[in-house]
C-alpha cells in the first residue's frame, strides 16, 4: 500500500469514526451483538466459499453457516485455531477475490515471525477506532506527534524523519544513547510536539532520561502506547514523568481484536466493534485470549488462539460505554523457560526484576535448552550493585541445570518496528 492509499483509507476511517463508530460503543449490549452477530454470519459465509481450509474444515464439521449460525454462540461450532495450523500453511487461508491487502508481519518474538494479509476494508475500520482513542484525549487532525517507533535507519540515514503530511516526527527506537535522546529531546522542544508515541520499552526508556535530565515536554498532551504490555508501575512511572495521561493500546498484527483507554474513565475496553472476544478461563483469574476479526476477509482467522492472557474486569462498571472491559494484560500463555526438565514461568523472573527500581529496561533471551542471556539497561553507578544481588536472587536457574550471564547494555534484541519484548523464547526445532 502507498501512501496515497493509506491516506484515503485513513481519511475514509476518520469519516466512518465521526459518522458511526463515535455512536456505536453507547448502543445497548444487545444491539452491539446483534452487529457482532450479522458481521460474523457474512465472514463465515465468505469465508466457507472462497478460503481453502474453511471450505474444507465445515465441510468436514457439517457445518453451514447459512443455517447452522443461528446465534452468536454458534460461532463455538467451529474449533479453536491454533496459531501453528495458520503458520503451518497460510495460503489456506488467503481469500483470492480480495486483492487488494496489506501484509502484516508479526514480530516473531518467540523465533517464529508471520506474516498477514489484511483487507483494505478492515483497514479503514483500524483508522476509525483508532481515530475514536485519540480524539477521545483530545488529538486533533494534524497535532505533532513525536513517534519513537516504526522507523528503521537505513546506513547513513538521519536517526529522525519527519511525515510532513500527517506532522509526525519519528525517531528511531534502534539507537535510544543518551547522546541521541538528547537530540531527540531538543528537537522535539523545537517543533512544540503535542503528543507522544510508541513503544512501552522505548517510551519507558526515553521517560528514564527526562526524569535523570529532569526534562519537561511543557505542552505535551498525552502519551499514546502501543503494542506492548505495560505495568502499572511502569504506567505510573512514565505519567509522572510528563504529567499527561498515558494511553493504553493492545492489538496484533494479525489484525483479530483491540483493546485500548477510551477518554478519561482508565479503564480498558475490548472494541467490540471491531472484532469478536471469546476467552478461556486459565487460572489465578485469567483467561487466553480467542478472538475473530469482524471485518478482514483476505485471510480472516476465526477463533483465533493468540495465547495472550487478559483478567477480566468483573466489578460493577459505571460506564455509559458498553464494550466488554479488561482489568489487565498479563502477558503470553506460552511464555516459561524450559530445560532439560523443567519449564519456569518467566513471571517468577518478571517479579525479581520489578524490586530493582534502578532498572530502566531489561530482556531476557533464552539462546538454548541450557543458558539464557538477561540484558539490563540501568545507571551505570549502579550496575555493580545490581549485578551482584541478581546472582544471588536467580541462584535457583542453575540449580535447574541453566546457565545465565548478565549483559549490562541497550543492545536489546527488537523486533516488529523497534518493539522491545521483555522475553525472548527457546523453541525446539
Amino acid at each position: 500500500m502507498n501512501k496515497v492509499q493509506d491516506f484515503i483509507l485513513t481519511f475514509i476511517g476518520i469519516f466512518l469514526s465521526y459518522t458511526f463508530y463515535n455512536r456505536i460503543m453507547y448502543q445497548s449490549k444487545e444491539d452491539i451483538e446483534r452487529y457482532q452477530f450479522n458481521k460474523l454470519q457474512k465472514l463465515l459465509i465468505e469465508s466457507g466459499k472462497h478460503v481453502p481450509y474453511y471450505k474444507k474444515l465445515f465441510q468436514e464439521i457439517n457445518f453451514n453457516p447459512k443455517t447452522d449460525f443461528n446465534s452468536i454462540n454458534d460461532l463455538k461450532k467451529i474449533p479453536i485455531l491454533e496459531q501453528k495450523i495458520v503458520r503451518k500453511d497460510r495460503n489456506q487461508f488467503i481469500n483470492k477475490k480480495y486483492p487488494f491487502y496489506i501484509d502484516m508481519n508479526t514480530s516473531g518474538t518467540s523465533g517464529t515471525p508471520f506474516k498477514a494479509s489484511i483487507s483494505f476494508n478492515h483497514w479503514v475500520v483500524e483508522q476509525a477506532v483508532i481515530w475514536r482513542q485519540w480524539k477521545s484525549f483530545n488529538y486533533n487532525f494534524r497535532d505533532k506527534m513525536a513517534i519513537i517507533r516504526s522507523y528503521s535507519p537505513k546506513k547513513n540515514d538521519k536517526l529522525i524523519k519527519v511525515d510532513l503530511l500527517r506532522n509526525f516526527i519519528f525517531y528511531s527506537p534502534y539507537h535510544l544513547t543518551d547522546k541521541n535522546m538528547e537530540a531527540y529531546y531538543e528537537d522535539m522542544i523545537k517543533r512544540d510536539v503535542k503528543f507522544l508515541r510508541g513503544y512501552p520499552s522505548s517510551i519507558k526508556i526515553f521517560s528514564e532520561f527526562c526524569y535523570r535530565k529532569n526534562y519537561k515536554i511543557e505542552n505535551l498532551k498525552g502519551i499514546f502506547l502501543a503494542s506492548e504490555t505495560l505495568s502499572e508501575n511502569d504506567k505510573d512511572f512514565i505519567r509522572k514523568v510528563f504529567k499527561v495521561p498515558v494511553v493504553n493500546h493492545y492489538g496484533l498484527a494479525e489484525c483479530i481484536v483491540m483493546f485500548g483507554n477510551i477518554g478519561s474513565d482508565q479503564l480498558l475496553y475490548s472494541y467490540d466493534d471491531y472484532g469478536y472476544l471469546e476467552t478461556i478461563e486459565n487460572k489465578d483469574n485469567e483467561h487466553i485470549v480467542i478472538g475473530t476479526n469482524l471485518n478482514n476477509y483476505s485471510m480472516p482467522l476465526i477463533r483465533y488462539n493468540t495465547n495472550d492472557r487478559i483478567v477480566i474486569k468483573k466489578n460493577n462498571i459505571k460506564s455509559n460505554i458498553n464494550f466488554k472491559t479488561i482489568e489487565k494484560i498479563s502477558g503470553r500463555k506460552n511464555e516459561y523457560i524450559v530445560s532439560l526438565d523443567y519449564k519456569i514461568p518467566v513471571t517468577n523472573l518478571y517479579t525479581i526484576f520489578a524490586k530493582y527500581t534502578d532498572i530502566t529496561q531489561f530482556q531476557i533471551v533464552q539462546s538454548s535448552i541450557s543458558s539464557i542471556n538477561i540484558i539490563i539497561l540501568c545507571p551505570d553507578d549502579k550496575i555493580d550493585n545490581i549485578k551482584n544481588s541478581l546472582f544471588k536472587n536467580l541462584n535457583f536457574l542453575q540449580k535447574k541445570e541453566i546457565n545465565f550471564k548478565i549483559e549490562f547494555s541497550s543492545n536489546f534484541i527488537r523486533t516488529g518496528e523497534g518493539k522491545i519484548s521483555p522475553f525472548i523464547s527457546y523453541e525446539k526445532k
